[in-house]
């Protein structure tokens, strides 16, 4: 998770050279939300899609997720929530100061990870607001 942090930051990193401010879409993904992964990733990836028309840049973490299932070994329906995720991979992200904002998708309280990833954006002090209604599919 350390590498796949790194290759992250250094994404935001080019990104943010021209004076991008990089947002975050926040929501359910393999826990809570609409009760399924697919369900889900749908409404994430039309969110991101709604954002970026919006002129916003994303940090797009489903593009991470093929790379996070692989080397977490997830299976859809798997009881153990792997920490890691949160505590290697998305705190370095957020702790390089690159996000700017997060925006919560509806039902975010039902994601084990979206909980966290808000109490982090209120320990680093990064603006949360929730995701515009067009926004959620």
């Amino acid at each position: 998770m350390q590498e796949l942090a790194e290759v992250a930051i250094n994404f935001l990193r080019r990104v943010s050279e021209g004076g991008n401010k990089v947002i975050e879409i926040c929501g359910p993904m393999t826990t809570g939300g609409l009760g399924s992964f697919e369900a889900n990733m749908k409404r994430f990836n039309h969110a991101i899609e709604m954002a970026v028309e919006s002129g916003y840049v994303v940090f797009d973490l489903p593009f991470f997720q093929p790379a996070i299932i692989r080397i977490e070994n997830f299976t859809e329906g798997q009881n153990e929530y792997n920490w890691d995720i949160l505590h290697v991979f998305l705190r370095r992200i957020f702790e390089s100061g690159y996000i700017t904002k997060g925006f919560f998708l509806p039902d975010w309280q039902t994601s084990i990870g979206a909980k966290w990833e808000r109490e982090e954006f209120i320990r680093l002090q990064i603006p949360i607001e929730d995701c515009p209604p067009e926004w959620v599919e």
